[in-house]
């Protein structure tokens, strides 16, 4: 009789993801309220249980809290409401010996420089230490992240694919966070982890990249032991659409380089922005990629690319990328501007870019940025020439300004 292993897994997994749901939702909706009698919703949507309790009072909550503790779930919270784990996020690196110096020990490495405790097998097993103790205890049993390297030296081993199989069910129970399959060779990693996002390592002298990569995946889950999180990680961004907070901090360089000229002129140099990644602690590579995305999601437009130059070189911020980086880094200070824009229009005849920019020493960035948006809305006819922006209002000038002062 033949058996397939990775059906019966992938048939095993779903199974005790199953079991676990079902336990869940059984316990929680027994729960109430003895004062108000209040329950909680528990419903299961996507693979995934949602738990929304009802605030009546703090001992229901209390009640509630106990009871996710007792059977070992947590509720359904955004990220930032949960408490981070304490220490650097650790990371077991499953792996054939055969593979060992081709890769394990400088990716071991790498990941340390990157804020990660790794644990490898030559380095943490001990003499005298029980063997499967320690590598399905402390080691598996202790990681946050699980990185399996896949190769033609490991893909048929059974010890690597036992460790698999116990890490993922403990990334199905949620004791590990994040289950990483490092592909090499071509090989096809196991049917179950179809639905993971595998990274794929075809040249090993570009391995630095990866471990950025991964550290992007699992990075905020604490402090570095020895090294301290990149420079960048310090950056507020505001989640801005399509983009990571590595492409957002880059876009808002470039915005910022654009209004920190004493004059107006609209091209990014690209060579300060990947100037700038370096001196926050990000790659030439994150740097490459994040202009990439930035330009496919049209925050940047007419991207010059350099002959026999290997990245981009410049590039212009689109409106539609201006007007989010407005909006959101300085919203009061645009309105204001925009107001004040809009009332010169309105009250004292001022039609040119330069002239407006004058009066009110605002950056000539932002007023052609508010005619042009007045051009797109219908409101002005313009004209683009060496000295600015000139305009001709039409009767529904009034009316933007008056929404504007009104919405204040």
């Amino acid at each position: 009789m033949n058996f397939d292993p990775d059906r019966i897994m992938t048939q095993m997994v779903s199974a005790a993801h199953d079991l676990v749901e079902q336990h869940i939702v059984e316990s929680m909706s027994l729960l109430q309220c003895e004062e108000h009698g209040s329950r909680v919703t528990v419903a299961s949507e996507e693979g995934k249980v949602l738990l929304n309790g009802q605030s009546c009072c703090e001992a229901f909550e209390a009640q509630v809290a106990a009871a996710l503790v007792e059977i070992g779930a947590s509720p359904n919270v955004q990220p930032d409401e949960q408490d981070q784990k304490p220490g650097p996020p650790k990371a077991f690196i499953s792996h054939a010996s055969a593979d060992k110096e081709r890769i394990v020990r400088q990716l071991d490495e790498l990941l340390r420089e990157r804020g990660f405790e790794t644990w490898l097998d030559e380095r943490d097993l001990l003499p005298g230490k029980q063997l499967l103790q320690e590598i399905f205890t402390h080691g598996i049993g202790k990681s946050d992240v699980f990185i399996v390297v896949l190769s033609a030296n490991s893909i048929d081993r059974a010890w690597v694919r036992e460790e698999l199989n116990n890490a993922f069910l403990r990334y199905i129970e949620g004791s590990i966070d994040y289950v990483i399959p490092i592909v090499l060779d071509s090989v096809t990693p196991p049917d179950f982890l179809k639905n993971t996002i595998w990274e794929t390592v075809s040249d090993l002298n570009r391995l630095p990249m990866h471990a950025d990569r991964i550290a992007a995946t699992v990075f905020g889950q604490g402090p570095a032991p020895t090294a301290p999180p990149p420079v960048y990680a310090g950056i507020p961004v505001h989640r801005l659409p399509s983009l990571t907070s590595v492409d957002e901090q880059l876009f808002a360089a470039a915005c910022q380089q654009v209004l920190d000229r004493n004059f107006y002129h609209p091209v990014v140099s690209f060579n300060e922005l990947f100037q700038f990644g370096k001196s926050n602690g990000m790659s030439e590579e994150q740097v490459a990629e994040s202009l990439a995305a930035l330009e496919q999601h049209h925050y940047f437009e007419e991207v010059i690319h350099g002959l026999g130059e290997r990245y981009a070189c410049a590039g212009r911020i689109s409106h539609h990328g201006m007007e989010l980086y407005l909006t959101t880094y300085r919203a009061e200070e645009y309105r204001s501007d925009k107001t004040a824009i809009l009332s010169l229009i309105v009250n004292q005849n001022a039609r040119s870019s330069r002239g407006i920019a004058m009066t009110l020493k605002c950056h000539e960035a932002i007023v052609q940025h508010v005619l042009v948006e007045l051009e797109y809305g219908g409101h002005v006819i313009a004209s683009h020439h060496s000295e600015g922006m000139s305009i001709h209002p039409n009767q529904t000038i009034g009316r933007v300004l008056h929404d504007l002062e009104g919405g204040r």
